[in-house]
């Protein structure tokens, strides 16, 4: 029993790190809100043009294409994403950047997405996450080592 003992202590680590790492997972973050609401306050509308390629993504019975588009701020080209549920037939994307940080864009009203989103509850901090990273790599080593020592336990 004393030689499963830290295999199971590791299981619980790497269990807990997964669970950790994901916390935020499907939920909105306070840095989420913070870019939406930046990019509601500081938006500015602009054409984006479609890259010729996309990715077609299956989940379940459901296929969602996901797009990159290129589009332009003071003569640096940025790029960006979008995901949609058919294939779209023109290459021309409407699209709002924040003028303060033209790299952060979306194809979504931010001031709609915002409005949703600004008063949900008890999002944890981002810095669990990084426990949790380490909870499970902490969980990873020690089940290694408890594996080793068992195996060399069993040799001698």
């Amino acid at each position: 029993m004393s030689r499963f003992l830290p295999l199971i202590l590791s299981i619980f680590c790497l269990y807990g790190g997964c669970k950790l790492a994901n916390i935020n997972s499907g939920k909105t973050s306070e840095a989420n809100k913070a870019t939406k609401k930046s990019l509601c306050e500081n938006g500015v509308k602009t054409t984006a043009i479609l890259q010729n390629e996309y990715t077609e993504m299956e989940i379940g019975s459901s296929v969602s294409y996901q797009y990159k588009f290129d589009y332009e701020v003071e003569g640096k080209t940025y790029t960006g994403n979008h995901s949609v549920s058919e294939e779209l037939a023109i290459p021309i994307l409407e699209v709002q950047y924040d003028k303060s940080n033209p790299s952060s864009v979306t194809t979504i009203d931010p001031c709609a997405t915002y409005e949703k989103i600004k008063d949900l509850p008890g999002k944890y901090p981002d810095w669990m996450e990084y426990i949790g990273i380490g909870l499970f790599l902490l969980g990873l080593g020690y089940g290694q080592s408890s594996i080793v020592r068992a195996i060399r336990g069993n040799k001698s």
